[in-house]
């Protein structure tokens, strides 16, 4: 007797991309699609993924008829794949193509060779390569200038490409999320906070769910940092905390009188 029931999405994926001999990370990549969305489509977390997506794992996949149809079949699809069983609204090159939001320097990069091929070797997508980098230094010194050739030589890597978000004109704190959302194009929606629209945007490239809790986010990271300081130094941190732009020696005393 022939098994005529559809196996859940999460198994048939797993399957076909096994024996494809790809892993989760050259599936996202082929696909345009992030590793936790992948994850979370093989742990069925999302059973019911839009045709959109199935046709972009097909194609990453190279599919047959009969597998694109078994793929099709588990995400409860009936009508055509909307990329290679379908003509799709954009050429899949021009779709997946990276962004680079960057301002145009006046001026080429004088100096900093050796500065920027640092900068950008520390930023090359690789499983080692660090979530942040922070460049410091005086004011005038030429961080920011620095900063867009970097992004403009390793933006183009990167899935989601570079976007160039100016805080400098920023002075509340609680304007930040309103103005990173705005430089990522991210429109407000059914009356949420900026902070929520961002988030959910930056979902699919946020932290990886096997780091540690503490490197999950950046206030995870602070906290954690926090929480190591003993009560005095802890009292120093949150009174320095106040300043956004940096402060004075003679100012940090005032502040901090009586902290320790």
């Amino acid at each position: 007797m022939i098994d005529t029931r559809i196996r859940p999405f999460r198994e048939v994926l797993r399957e076909l991309r096994l024996a494809a001999g790809l892993s989760r990370e050259k599936l996202a990549e082929r696909a345009g699609l992030s590793v936790k969305a992948i994850a979370a489509l093989e742990r069925g977390d999302r059973t019911a993924p839009r045709a959109s997506t199935v046709g972009l794992l097909a194609d990453a996949l190279s599919l047959d008829a009969r597998g694109r149809a078994e793929l099709r079949g588990a995400a409860g699809l009936t009508g055509p794949l909307t990329t290679t069983e379908s003509t799709p609204l954009v050429e899949p090159a021009a779709r997946l193509a990276p962004r680079l939001k960057l301002p145009i320097p006046p001026l080429p990069l004088i100096g900093r060779k050796a500065e920027c091929a640092q900068g950008c070797a520390l930023l090359v997508p690789a499983a080692e390569a660090p979530r942040l980098v922070t460049l410091s230094g005086p004011g005038g010194v030429g961080k920011t200038r620095l900063a867009l050739e970097m992004a403009n030589q390793v933006g183009g890597q990167y899935r989601d490409g570079a976007v160039f978000v100016d805080l400098a004109p920023v002075r509340d704190q609680r304007l930040v999320p309103a103005t990173i959302a705005y430089a990522l194009e991210v429109h407000e929606s059914g009356g949420r906070s900026a902070r929520d629209l961002l988030l959910a945007a930056l979902e699919e490239t946020g932290g990886a769910p096997d780091l540690p809790e503490r490197q999950q986010s950046l206030r995870q990271t602070l906290a954690w940092s926090h929480d190591l300081l003993g009560p005095a130094a802890q009292v120093l941190y949150r009174r320095l905390a106040v300043f956004a732009g940096g402060w004075t020696l003679e100012v940090a005393e005032a502040i901090c009188a009586g902290a320790v």
